[in-house]
């Protein structure tokens, strides 16, 4: 996978220049599967713009700017998002915040929810930094030792 410049702010264009950018997609081509990132580019080919019709959540619904990843399924009143972070020293109270504050306002629309963080170190360790926040919700760490459970909905166990 080879990272290209894209329209975006000044940040965005530093972010894709940067070496560690560079080794996270080498490790995620390495933990998860290549169809993963054939479903995403076509998902991001097709919704190229926030506006489009099928992409846009209705106005009332929960948004921040805090959760990195979010995946929303209507069909399936199911929600998952995630903060990610390159280090767990990254992880900050409002990351938390922003996490429950998506699993309370999905949970009071009917959705069922599932939170978590990413990051790139051993799941034990992302789990004592998002212990040292008060949580409303549970948060599940994910890391290089779990990262791969990210391959089958988090539902399926329910």
């Amino acid at each position: 996978m080879k990272l290209i410049p894209a329209p975006g702010s000044k940040e965005m264009q530093y972010a894709l220049e940067h070496h560690y950018v560079q080794k996270i997609v080498d490790i995620l081509l390495q933990e998860i599967d290549l169809d993963f990132f054939k479903v995403v580019a076509m998902f991001l080919r097709k919704y190229d713009r926030p506006s489009l019709p099928g992409f846009v959540d209705r106005p009332s619904r929960y948004e921040s700017d805090q959760v990195d990843i979010a995946v929303l399924s209507e069909v399936r009143q199911q929600i998952e998002g995630y903060a990610c972070k390159i280090k767990p020293a990254g992880i900050m109270s409002v990351d938390c915040t922003n996490l429950t504050a998506l699993a309370v306002r999905a949970q009071d629309m009917g959705y069922d929810v599932h939170t978590g963080v990413v990051c790139f170190d051993n799941s034990n360790v992302i789990t004592q930094r998002i212990k040292k926040f008060p949580l409303m919700m549970p948060i599940k760490a994910y890391g290089l030792d779990n990262i791969q459970d990210l391959r089958t909905s988090p539902f399926q166990t329910k």
